[in-house]
């Protein structure tokens, strides 16, 4: 389970990334999730950007609620995907057929891919299927595909 592997705590806003990944229980920091199920998620190529607003966006991400997990080496960046493609899934309002029709498609092939079944052509499909989402998706929230 996702949230039984991260470390959960205050994020005063204009702390950094570093800042975070300090309480990892010895284990190596791989990624920290700001902004929900429509953020996104960001990588130790930004550990001293502060957390705030607009160094969020930059980086592709969002602040939310402000909340944030901070994932280890344990965790799978495919099934964190998939943890949070299933609320996107469940949310849609459906009036848009990118992410009604869109998501779903995403999610079998994140789910095949979890269960071992993926192909190498799954990664072409997952990068094109969410660049279309995410240009033609009516609400903003599915930017995180």
């Amino acid at each position: 389970m996702l949230a039984y592997r991260s470390s959960h705590g205050n994020n005063p806003k204009g702390n950094n990334i570093s800042d975070r990944r300090r309480n990892q229980n010895g284990k190596k920091f791989k990624a920290v999730q700001t902004g929900g199920p429509s953020g996104g998620c960001l990588t130790e190529k930004t550990p001293y950007m502060p957390i705030d607003f607009d160094n969020l966006i930059a980086a592709g991400s969002m602040m939310g609620s402000g909340g944030m997990i901070v994932m280890d080496e344990d965790n799978c960046m495919v099934s964190v995907a998939k943890f949070f493609l299933d609320f996107t899934v469940d949310e849609s309002c459906g009036k848009c057929a990118p992410c009604r029709i869109g998501n779903k498609r995403l999610h079998e092939l994140l789910s095949r891919i979890c269960d071992g079944k993926g192909i190498p052509e799954d990664l072409d499909r997952l990068r094109n299927m969410s660049q279309v989402i995410k240009d033609t998706a009516l609400r903003p929230w599915t930017i995180f595909t």
